[in-house]
């Protein structure tokens, strides 16, 4: 079977002291020992959170960010067999292929820098009481970066992405405090990206790490303990 690891020994050989995340947050960085570890300690959450849906990974390769949606043209999809073999101490992220149709949205809130967590979560409270009217069953509300935030709202049957994407822009245009699928990086704006609600689209796992090697959790199961640290 031709493996994530495969793939990465064509490139880089695994060296589990050497530091993959190196920031302000880890002045020591974070090996791929630490990584592995971590998505070892989180297999059962991963997995449950995933389901049958395709994954994508976002691996580091010598210093530069490769992204993997596939082996040899097929998707793929982790399950208890073969997460061991797939998940390595190079795995910086795991996405999620949002299925079409679908019974759930994703809203990227996407700060620019002068903006406060307080902003994000704001706009995350605005976003949740204008798509009422969806008749939301069940949502969450992951930390994705230190300036960014999913909503995801969970409904009570399936559409197609185009309907769901289409009915969630509509309401959300009912304000004009925030941007609403702009695409562009801004620095002075918060953006209510939609881009997760596409064909093929991708967006982040939760239990996964944030590109800052931050956890990617539900702020409303878990609190302040979203966003943590992971040593």
């Amino acid at each position: 079977m031709d493996t994530i690891n495969n793939f990465l020994k064509e490139f880089s050989p695994p060296h589990p002291e050497e530091t993959v995340i190196k920031n302000w947050l880890y002045p020591k960085g974070l090996s791929e020992q630490d990584i592995w570890n971590y998505y070892q300690k989180n297999k059962k959450n991963i997995l449950n959170w995933i389901g049958d849906r395709p994954v994508a990974f976002f691996l580091k390769i010598n210093d530069i960010l490769v992204l993997k949606r596939n082996i040899k043209g097929t998707p793929i999809k982790l399950n208890q067999d073969n997460y061991d073999e797939i998940i390595t101490g190079r795995t910086l992220q795991i996405f999620v292929e949002h299925p079409d149709p679908s019974n759930y949205f994703v809203v990227d809130i996407d700060a620019g820098e002068i903006h406060s967590k307080k902003d994000i979560q704001e706009a995350a409270k605005t976003v949740i009481e204008l798509l009422k009217p969806l008749k939301i069953y069940s949502k969450e509300i992951l930390f994705t970066s230190l300036k960014g935030l999913h909503v995801i709202g969970y409904l009570s049957k399936k559409e197609s992405l185009d309907n769901i994407r289409d009915s969630i822009q509509n309401l959300l245009l009912k304000q004009d405090m925030y941007l609403v699928n702009k695409k562009g990086q801004r620095h002075k704006e918060i953006n209510l990206d939609l881009t997760p609600n596409y064909k093929r689209s991708i967006h982040l796992c939760r239990f996964s790490l944030t590109k800052e090697g931050l956890i990617c959790d539900n702020i409303l199961a878990r609190g302040n303990k979203a966003g943590h640290k992971i040593k």
